[in-house]
């Protein structure tokens, strides 16, 4: 689940890392709404059972106390348990996604966890905010393990907040990714899809796609996962945005 979202970031980012003169930032909510099988939701319960005698144990409530970050990542796990147990819809990706570019450089926050690409050094970073860590995300071919990429231009059009957009198909023959619907538009004149050839990650499809991406939809066999932009503000924004803050170690 975490490669299909790390998928969602990177189409979005490469999209944005492009831009000929916009600066400024642009707000994406994402929903996914995955259904669990019977057997995973066992396994939730049990998984919930062993975390909770490992919480009431003496010894680790006295870790615990000493610790809060420990605490406080223990009693997340414990939440997180018990909205998955049910066995209903859930939410595996962060509501709402913020990306800030500026020149050749973007930076998308999810919660504690941050990616940012310097397009100058050709280089992108995953950020860890709330342990202070930060790794490299080294660029692959998108035909290797990730299958062939292949798109195709539909005739369907819709008005997605306010931008005229046309529906794209894009797969990866030979791979466990699944389609992803790409609705695109040409309303956003100062990010130039003409530029569009490397951002970080081999997105070769990109060059197959005119315009900017408005909404992504991806099916997949528990549920849907949807990440739609719905605000984009032109702003100034501080160098230090897009750099690796001071104190972070190297994962």
């Amino acid at each position: 689940m975490k490669r299909l979202l790390l998928s969602l970031v990177l189409i979005c980012t490469s999209v944005l890392t492009q831009a000929q003169s916009f600066e400024g930032i642009i707000t994406w909510t994402s929903k996914s709404d995955i259904k669990l099988s019977d057997e995973q939701v066992q396994q939730m319960k049990a998984a919930k059972k062993q975390l909770e005698a490992q919480m009431n144990n003496p010894e680790f409530k006295k870790q615990m106390d000493a610790n809060p970050a420990l605490k406080e990542m223990m009693e997340k796990q414990l939440k997180n348990l018990d909205g998955m147990q049910g066995g209903g819809a859930i939410n595996f990706m962060p509501e709402k996604m913020v990306t800030k570019v500026k020149g050749k450089n973007t930076r998308s926050e999810m919660g504690t966890t941050v990616f940012i690409y310097r397009g100058d050094q050709d280089k992108t970073w995953s950020v860890d905010t709330e342990n202070k860590t930060y790794s490299e995300i080294k660029s692959t071919p998108s035909e290797s393990t990730n299958g062939k990429l292949s798109v195709t231009k539909t005739t369907e059009t819709a008005t997605i907040n306010g931008y005229n957009c046309t529906k794209y198909l894009m797969n990866a023959e030979g791979s466990a990714m699944p389609p992803q619907w790409i609705w695109v538009t040409k309303d956003i004149k100062d990010i130039d899809p003409a530029l569009f050839k490397r951002s970080g990650n081999e997105n070769l499809f990109i060059k197959d796609i005119d315009g900017i991406p408005v909404k992504i939809e991806m099916n997949t066999p528990q549920g849907k996962m949807t990440m739609e932009m719905t605000e984009l503000k032109r702003v100034k924004l501080p160098d230090s945005d897009f750099q690796i803050p001071a104190g972070y170690s190297k994962k």
